[in-house]
Parts: structure tokens; C-alpha cells; sequence
């Protein structure tokens, strides 16, 4: 039955759709101007490298791959420096103090790599650049250390101990005390490296291992299910069952209206709600703590739900009863495989759309505010929080949102194949990140096409669930320690 569209709806949503436009092209835009938070992510990698590679578990392999690492190493902090100056406010003193920080650990690489004079001029920039304070003489104290002849600074421990860590650390402290003869400290830093270095071992092998296993298990399934369509068409895999067709009783005009609002009660309560309620009730503080930011993305985004369920479901009150097609939360005897397929295909999938983002985008584009935190937590409420929110929550939802309606809304007007293409575009904008447009389109794609195969929502929502899971384990892996 076809549902009249009252004039003022269609006055309205012109505005709605060129205000959330706006919107949405506004944060894409302030995206764009910050360094991804990958990047961030990828130092805590070479960190965990720099650790594994001091092993000694393997003595000539440990050599191959230290200095491999110490190359990665470089290039990697080099990188970060320049993202880093690009968006330095030269007023900003802590913007500064990081970049100074890079430049500490950077000349503490070039130093293992054998290149003492560019670590000497490195950490003299620092010297030159900060105020008088206790990072500038960090890098006097390393300077010390490593000039001809050694000098040793007073509070020299102590202030590569507050201003250093992890491998970095280490590689200053071991110098230290064997310039000043301390047999016993050195002897007891080197077994306590050891040990840090079989756990990033560990770790190494989860977060290289896993990837691998499941990027080469992808590939051939991928290959596997592609050779048989190409040899059986519709008597394969991919093409044995046809795709649902839905009966799509509205036009565009609610299809913008349920995307509309839902973007802008998003803006809205992440935006201008929830920050007003945390001042007003004095929880700003406490917001800021890792637990306070799991607590607040919890409340964001329940509520953000309760927003989207009730646009949802006022929107389409006119259309009941809906045809059997839609929003089915029905488990068949193929639904868990193919969500485990989905997954492992997404894998080779998203690590190559992942490698062009990165070759386009140079380290900008911004991303997820909460990999950082999530790489450094080591609470177990604020790890199990952000669980519920990122590998239960966001799946239920953004599958119900995103492939429950917009996909076969699009259908009445749209091919299939452009409906899934377009769903999965406007999913991907969703994150309101540039670095995040490419990779989440294309697992937008997969979880629509898996979702028009399998014709049941438990089947993305599965996927979807299996990849946040899997991106969270590494998080966790890579921050333990």
C-alpha cells in the first residue's frame, strides 16, 4: 500500500539532507586534516618489534631481524615526525614536547643502527628547540652517554627512567650503567629484557600470525569460490540461491528521513547532548579517565540506539505489516558459515583496500578516537565496556540500520548490486573519517552481499561481530605489556 508524503515532509527534508551533508562534510574535512590514529598504533608495533628483536632465543636470526626492525624502525618514527610537524602549532608547547619525544627515541634507533652522529645531532635539536626543562636535558643526559668522551649528567637515571620506556629505555640504561660500572643493576636489567622480550615475541606471533593465517585462508576461499562460479554459475556456491526481493512500499522521501534523522541525532547527542549533560553534572574529570570514556561511549551510543529504534520505527508505523523479507533475525543451518567465510574473505580484502588508503592518504585522514585508548587500557571494566559496545552493540544496530533498511530500500529504485554498493558507501561515511572510507566500504560491500545470500540479519551482524572482535584482540595484544 502506498503512503501519501504529507507536504511539510517534503519541504523538510530537503533542508534535513543538505544540513546532515554539511555536517558530515565538515567532520570529513577536520578528519582529513589530522594524523590517523594507525599511526599512532603503528609506533606501538615497532615498539613491540624493537622489544622482540633483542631476543636471544635465536642468536643469528635475532641479528637478521634486529637490524631489519632497526630500518622499520627509523622509517617508521620519520614518518610520524613529519605527520607531526604538519599539524604543529609552534604555540602549542605539549604538541611540541611530543614531537621532541619522537626525537629522543628516534636518535636512541639511529644509535643501535650505528650512526652516532645523527643521534647526536637529533637529540641536539631537541636541546635547541624546547625551553630549559627536563626533556632537554634528557636529551643532554643522551648526548652524554654517547659523546667522546662519555659525560654523565647528575639525575641521569632518573630522568631517562621518567622520560623513556619500554626498548628505548632499556638501550640508555644498559649504556648508563656500564659506563659507570654497575655490573649487578646491568646484569639484572639485561635478564628483566629478556623477559620482555620472549612476551613481545608472543605477542608478535599473535599479531603477524593470526593475520596471516587468516589473510591466506581468505584468499583461498576466495579463489575457491571464484573458480566455481566461473566454471558452474548458478549451480555454485555464490550463485545458488537468488537473492531476496523486497517489497518497498515507501520512495525516497523516507529513506531520507529515517538516514536523515538518524545522522543528525547522532551529531546531535554526540555533539551538543551528552558534552552539555557531562559539564553540567561536573563529570568532565572524570570523563577523561579510561573508565570515564567507556562509561561515556556506552551512554553515547545506547542512547544513540534508542534514537535510531524509535526514527526507525515511527517512520515506517504507516507501511505495517511489512512483507516476510524484511528485518528477518532468523538463524539457518548456513548462517554461521557463512559469517566465518564472510570474515576470513574480508581479510585480504580490507588489508589491500587498507594498503591503498595508506599509499593515497600519506598518514592523514584521522580515525577512531578509541584505538589509542584501547591499546594502552589494561582495566578489565573498560576492556569488557568497550567489548559490549564494539563486538555486541555497534553490530546489532549499524546491521539494522544499514542492511535491515537502507539496502532494500534502495532496491525499489536501484539495482541490487548498486544497492549494495551504495549501502555500504554511505556505512563507510558513517565513521566520518577519511582513513576510514575505503576499508569500510569495502566490508560494507561484504556484509551486504552476505546479508542478500543468506537473507537473515544475524548472518552481518555475525561478521560484523567477528571482525570487531578480531580488531579488538589485537589492540589488546598489542597495548599488553
Amino acid at each position: 500500500m502506498k503512503v501519501s508524503v504529507p507536504p511539510w515532509r517534503r519541504l523538510g527534508l530537503p533542508v534535513l539532507t543538505v544540513l546532515v551533508a554539511l555536517l558530515v562534510a565538515v567532520s570529513l574535512l577536520s578528519s582529513w586534516q589530522q594524523p590517523q590514529s594507525q599511526n599512532l598504533l603503528q609506533l606501538r608495533a615497532v615498539e613491540v618489534q624493537l622489544q622482540a628483536s633483542v631476543w636471544q632465543g635465536n642468536p643469528e636470526l635475532t641479528q637478521l631481524w634486529t637490524q631489519q626492525t632497526l630500518v622499520q624502525a627509523e622509517q617508521a618514527y620519520r614518518r610520524q615526525q613529519r605527520l607531526a610537524q604538519r599539524s604543529l602549532d609552534p604555540t602549542d608547547a605539549e604538541q611540541l614536547a611530543q614531537l621532541m619525544g619522537l626525537a629522543l627515541r628516534l636518535g636512541l634507533i639511529q644509535v643501535a643502527r650505528g650512526d652516532i652522529a645523527a643521534a647526536q645531532a637529533t637529540w641536539q635539536e631537541v636541546s635547541q628547540q624546547l625551553p630549559p626543562g627536563e626533556l632537554p636535558q634528557t636529551a643532554q643526559v643522551l648526548q652524554g652517554l654517547w659523546s667522546e668522551p662519555a659525560l654523565i649528567y647528575p639525575d641521569a637515571e632518573l630522568l631517562l627512567a621518567d622520560h623513556l620506556s619500554g626498548w628505548f629505555e632499556q638501550v640508555a640504561l644498559l649504556r648508563l650503567y656500564e659506563l659507570q660500572q654497575r655490573q649487578a643493576e646491568q646484569a639484572a636489567l639485561l635478564a628483566e629484557q629478556q623477559k620482555l622480550a620472549q612476551d613481545a615475541v608472543n605477542r608478535l606471533a599473535v599479531l603477524v600470525g593470526l593475520p596471516v593465517l587468516g589473510g591466506t585462508a581468505g584468499t583461498l576461499l576466495l579463489l575457491g569460490l571464484g573458480g566455481q562460479w566461473l566454471l558452474r554459475g548458478r549451480q555454485s556456491l555464490l550463485g545458488r540461491a537468488e537473492p531476496p526481493v523486497w517489497s518497498v512500499p515507501w520512495g525516497w522521501e523516507v529513506i531520507l528521513q529515517v538516514m536523515g534523522l538518524w545522522f543528525l541525532a547522532f551529531f546531535g547527542l554526540g555533539q551538543v547532548v551528552l558534552p552539555v549533560l557531562v559539564r553540567w553534572c561536573g563529570l568532565l574529570a572524570w570523563v577523561r579517565t579510561p573508565l570515564g570514556q567507556a562509561v561515556y561511549v556506552l551512554t553515547s551510543y545506547s542512547s544513540l540506539i534508542a534514537a535510531g529504534v524509535a526514527i526507525l520505527v515511527l517512520s515506517l508505523r504507516s507501511y505495517q505489516p511489512l512483507g516476510s523479507p524484511w528485518f528477518h533475525f532468523r538463524v539457518r543451518g548456513r548462517t554461521l558459515g557463512w559469517a566465518i567465510g564472510g570474515y576470513l574473505v574480508a581479510q585480504p580484502l580490507v588489508f589491500l583496500a587498507s594498503l591503498v588508503n595508506q599509499s593515497l592518504l600519506q598518514g592523514r585522514g584521522g580515525g577512531n578516537p578509541l584505538l589509542p585508548i584501547l591499546a594502552q587500557t589494561q582495566d578489565p571494566w573498560v576492556v569488557a565496556i568497550f567489548a559490549f559496545v564494539i563486538v555486541i552493540l555497534a553490530p546489532l544496530f549499524e546491521e539494522t540500520i544499514f542492511r535491515g533498511f537502507l539496502l532494500p530500500s534502495l532496491t525499489r529504485t536501484l539495482p541490487l548490486g548498486v544497492a549494495i554498493v551504495l549501502s555500504g558507501v554511505v556505512f563507510a561515511l558513517a565513521h566520518l573519517s577519511v582513513a576510514d572510507v575505503l576499508p569500510l566500504t569495502v566490508l560494507g560491500i561484504l556484509l551486504g552481499f552476505v546479508y542478500t545470500r543468506e537473507r537473515g540479519l544475524w548472518t552481518p551482524i555475525l561478521l560484523h561481530g567477528l571482525w570487531n572482535g578480531g580488531s579488538l584482540v589485537a589492540l589488546l595484544v598489542l597495548g599488553h605489556g
